[in-house]
Order: C-alpha cells, then structure tokens, then sequence
C-alpha cells in the first residue's frame, strides 16, 4: 500500500472518530442486568430544623446620656474616675459656687425686705388715721346737730337771738363739711393700701422667683449623674472656664449598658416570611425569635438577646426594615460602637425539605439533581435552594417528599437511563 494511501484511510477513520464523539450518546433499546450501573440515592424528606440568619448589627447603649455644665463657672472638682460604673444621683463635678452663694443670699434679703414691705402695706398707719380722723369729725358734727336742735325751739319763742340760731346752723353745716372731707380721705387711704398691697404681694413674688432660680443655679453647681451607667472620661479639666456662655459645655457622658441594644435590617421578604408566620400561629413576636450575637473575635457572645422593636417603615432606599434586640449585659463586655454578627433562629419553624449537598450539581448559576423515578429511571430535576443547613440543603422548589436523588454515582448516568437504585445515608 502507497504512503498516499495510507495517510487517506488513516484520515476516514479520524474523520469517523470525530463524528461518533460529536454526535450524542444512544442508549441501547433495552439494558442488560450486567450493564444496569448502581447508584446511591437519597429519599427527599421533611425534616424539623432550625435556620439560622446572620446580619451584621450596630451595638449601641440603652440610654446615653450627656453631661453638660448648665451655668457658668470654673471647674473645682472631678469627684469620679474616668471609666468607672456611677449611681443616678452621684455627684460627678463640682463647679465654683461662690458668685451663685450670693446670688442667693442677696435674693434672700430682697425677698425678707420685700415681705416686711407687704406687712406694712397692710397695716397702713395713714388709713388708720385717717379712720380715726373721720371718727373724731363725725362726732364734732354730731354735737353741732345737737346745738341746733336745742337753739330751734329757743329761738322760734324768742328766747335766743337769731344770730345764736344762725351760729348752730353754721356749725352743723362745718362740721358735714369736715365728715364728707374725712370721708374722702377714708376712701383715698382705702384705694392706697390696696394698691400698696398689690406691689407689694408682686415684689414678693418676683423676690421668691429671684430666690427660686438663684437656688437653682447655685443647685447647677453639683454635677451629678441622672442614671446608673458607665460614664466615659472627662472632656475638661478642673480649673477650665464651663459653661453655656462659654467653648465648653460638655463635661462627660454616660450611658446604661445592662441591658443593651443590637440593631439590624432585615430585607423585606425577611420580614414578611417572619411575620406571616407569626400570625399563622399566633404567637407574640418577642417570644418566637432567638436572637444569638457573633462577636468580631468570632466568639459567641454569652447571652441570649430578644426582640424588642421594629421600625414604623420600610427603607425605601435600601428595602429593608431596622429591628433592635436587646441583650442583658452585666459583665459589660458589650459597649456602644461595636459592630456584631447577628444570629437569628427561629426554633417554632416548619419542617423543610432536605437533601444532601453532594446531590446537587451547579451548571451556569442553575442548580439541579438527577431524580430516580418510580420505573429506576433518572431525571433531570432543576431545583430552587434554601439555607443551607450542616451538609444537607433546604430545597424550596422542584422536589417533593419521598422523590429519590442520586447522592453516589453521579458521573455515571445520564438522563433517561435505567438505574439500580441502592438506598444511602446523609
């Protein structure tokens, strides 16, 4: 046989070689026992678990709380150690109260001048007089009355003058004149202690508010801490110049850390999958959800945490809902500022389908198992995943319970073909 002949027919059987790779695989009309291949599987069950979610949470304190230096002064004292727990009602900083002791001391004497000023308004030494007065000139008129009432009779028999008679009538007439003018002075008096007492009752009054608020102020000059907390350091030192009218207001801040709060998003699916099945079974939502933190060393904090509040709104930005859980905190191990992992099981969660991760096969971002059918003939099934849970799966969509997927023998079958179905573990 020629060179040219042989490099021909080496060529047609390449050629051939090429065409039976490219086209696909027959399957024989019938399968031998002998060629039946074996293949563990796995029956997709219902199985009860717990599914947990991680979120990346904000630790933030319970109450904070700022301390700030409510009126002017210098800074005497810092009465705590930076750092350290204090007690509401601790007397944290003390300012220098000696301008506000006189304050309060002068506003004391305003206020008792002010008192004896409404005492005397009261007693009125000229109405008195001015009563008595009138006392005194109605009695004048009084006896002038009488004068003329005992010169009428005379003079009408002719027993006195008329000039006599004349004199009494001009007493009488003196002496109303001098009542009504007493009067009038009575009445003055009158209207003069009232308004006496008015301004004086005000100056008391406005005296008393002067004392209040200088009490107050001189009271700003013990700092003391409104909660129980851990309070950070100073922010001033003793001897600096505090206060609104001045740079520096803010002398140090605590905050109360047992117990504290975790915030997270959760998405609004999230949401929605955690509240319809809340009202399913009618729970309270404090009481299904165990909330569990990863701290940054991926250590598990110690302490279980639950729910405490979900925001009025969903984040139209960003799609998800803000929750908070809270967690006790005693050792203080917690502060504000961490950031932690959040882990979020739901104990009362229905049962879900499983399978086992080896079963499944990924192609182009879809996943999807080759199913035994009930003639042992494999399928090709796409699959929609869940969490994933220890080794195994949850599978959302494409299986029913007690369908059977290959776990063991996977790069020996192929859609359509006949198979000997061997039962396997997880």
């Amino acid at each position: 046989m020629s060179k040219h002949i042989r490099l021909s027919a080496l060529g047609l059987i390449a050629i051939a070689m090429g065409a039976a790779l490219l086209m696909p695989p027959r399957l024989p009309a019938a399968q031998s026992a002998a060629e039946t291949p074996e293949v563990g599987v796995f029956e997709a069950a219902l199985r009860k678990t717990t599914v947990a979610r991680e979120y990346v949470g904000r630790i933030e304190a319970d109450t904070t709380v700022e301390i700030r230096a409510r009126i002017e002064g210098f800074l005497d004292r810092q009465l705590f150690k930076d750092g350290s727990m204090v007690k509401a009602g601790e007397l944290l900083f003390l300012i220098d109260p000696r301008q506000y002791e006189s304050q309060v001391s002068a506003a004391r004497a305003r206020l008792a001048k002010a008192k004896a000023d409404l005492v005397a308004a009261r007693a009125n030494v000229e109405l008195v007089k001015a009563r008595a007065d009138l006392v005194r000139d109605k009695a004048t008129l009084a006896n002038a009355e009488k004068d003329l009432a005992r010169v009428k009779p005379l003079a009408e028999a002719s027993a006195v003058s008329q000039q006599e008679l004349d004199q009494a009538d001009t007493k009488v007439k003196e002496a109303a004149a001098v009542v009504e003018a007493a009067r009038a002075v009575v009445r003055q008096a009158e209207i003069n202690q009232e308004s006496n007492i008015a301004l004086a009752e005000a100056d008391v009054q406005q005296t008393s508010a002067t004392l209040s608020n200088a009490e107050l102020n001189l009271s700003y000059t013990r700092v003391q801490s409104p909660i129980d907390g851990l309070i950070g350091k100073a922010e001033v030192n003793v001897g600096s110049l505090v206060g609104p009218g001045t740079s520096i207001s803010l002398l140090a801040t605590v905050s109360q850390l047992d117990p504290i709060k975790v915030y997270f998003s959760l998405s609004e699916q999230e949401y929605l999958a955690v509240m319809r099945a809340l009202q399913e079974r009618g729970e309270t939502r404090k009481g299904i959800l165990q909330f569990e933190l990863l701290l940054s060393d991926g250590q598990l904090y110690g302490q279980k945490g639950q729910f405490d509040f979900a925001e009025r709104a969903v984040d139209a930005k960003t799609g998800t809902l803000q929750v908070r859980a809270v967690f006790p905190n005693k050792t203080q191990l917690l502060r504000p500022g961490q950031f932690a992992r959040v882990r979020v099981t739901n104990p009362d969660a229905p049962a879900s389908l499983m399978i086992p991760q080896r079963a499944v096969m990924d192609q182009q971002g879809e996943q999807f198992v080759m199913v035994v059918d009930g003639r042992n003939q494999v399928e090709r099934r796409k699959v929609r995943l869940g969490a994933r849970v220890e080794t195994q799966w949850i599978v959302l969509d494409g299986l029913r319970p007690g369908e059977r997927v290959i776990t063991d023998g996977l790069q020996k079958v192929r859609p359509g073909m006949t198979v000997k179905a061997l039962k396997t573990e997880v």
